[in-house]
């Protein structure tokens, strides 16, 4: 591959996945692109390699800023949302009730705001928007959308709540933490953006906590009252005295 050298280091993808080893970053970067064309833009930093050499060998770079550190949460906040974009379309498709389908369509065109404001923090800083990895709200969506796909339609929007609201106060966590390390670098234009964000989102969790405890006690109330389908898939036959059988 011309004057490319692999490159010993641990690197995670774009699912969060830990990999260690000799690596072609250029090589990687390009698997990348051609397995995620449109998700990840194509300017997007892969790995960040320091190229001191260590015992005969370029190692892979540690943080050594907090601008990096800023750069680096700035992208892995930005998947969130992409994250989040998607869980939250598989949930619209799943609701049952039509005032729950309104509130997350709500949530949609907050978080393409965000994800706007989270560009504009790049262009602030002058420094090319990209991509870096959120297992966490990988983890969460994959979660969601397996208890989802496990719960009786009658039930399945407290699921979707419930998933909502992990996913927001997850964010709310990164946006906290990115507002923090934003004022200390001075940079009050990305201050007022994240700070923006994150009141949208707490406004949102208290929206969801609203809807959750009011689905929770009329999905309580319904099968409470009239739900007769048995609570398990084992039929256990009526007792017997021995002197019947």
């Amino acid at each position: 591959m011309g004057n490319s050298v692999p490159v010993a280091m641990t690197a995670i993808d774009m699912d969060g996945a830990f990999r260690r080893g000799f690596f072609d970053c250029s090589s990687l970067e390009s698997k990348w692109r051609m397995k995620h064309p449109t998700h990840y833009p194509s300017d997007r930093m892969f790995c960040h390699v320091d190229q001191r050499e260590c015992g005969g060998k370029t190692m892979f770079e540690h943080f050594t800023t907090p601008d990096e550190i800023l750069h680096y949460r700035l992208g892995a906040a930005l998947t969130m949302e992409y994250d989040a974009l998607e869980m939250i379309a598989a949930m619209e498709k799943g609701a049952m009730r039509s005032d729950l389908r309104e509130l997350l369509h709500e949530h949609t065109h907050e978080t393409r705001q965000q994800i706007e404001f989270l560009q504009r923090c790049y262009s602030m800083l002058g420094v090319d928007v990209h991509q870096t990895p959120s297992p966490t709200s990988k983890g969460l969506a994959k979660e969601s959308n397996a208890f989802m796909a496990k719960t009786d339609s009658t039930l399945v929007d407290a699921v979707i709540l419930a998933g909502v609201l992990e996913v927001d106060h997850y964010a709310s966590a990164v946006y906290e933490t990115l507002v923090i390390q934003a004022k200390a670098l001075g940079a009050a234009g990305v201050v007022e953006l994240l700070t923006q964000t994150l009141a949208q989102k707490k406004a949102t969790i208290e929206k969801i906590l609203v809807a959750s405890e009011t689905i929770a006690h009329a999905d309580a109330t319904d099968h409470a009252d009239g739900d007769t389908r048995p609570q398990s898939g084992v039929q256990v036959p009526p007792y017997l005295p021995p002197s019947m059988i």
